[in-house]
């Protein structure tokens, strides 16, 4: 079976979703176990790493559903 350019790439497009999904509830889990009443700098770093996966992960999303309708 041969995969085409376009299947390819929705491959490796799925594959770094399922990568930053996987980064993501890692540092929300290592977020949600740290609970300290005064935010260090350390957790402030994961809150900002955290929010740029969610963009990240958002905007993979949204690429998928624009291929989906193409």
């Amino acid at each position: 079976m041969q995969i085409s350019k376009e299947q390819n790439l929705c491959l490796k497009t799925v594959c770094d979703l399922a990568v930053l999904k996987s980064q993501l509830l890692t540092e929300i889990t290592e977020k949600e176990s740290v609970n300290l009443p005064m935010p260090s700098g350390i957790d402030l770093l994961r809150f900002k790493r955290v929010c740029e996966l969610r963009k990240q992960l958002n905007d993979v999303i949204k690429e998928l559903d624009r291929r989906k309708g193409n």
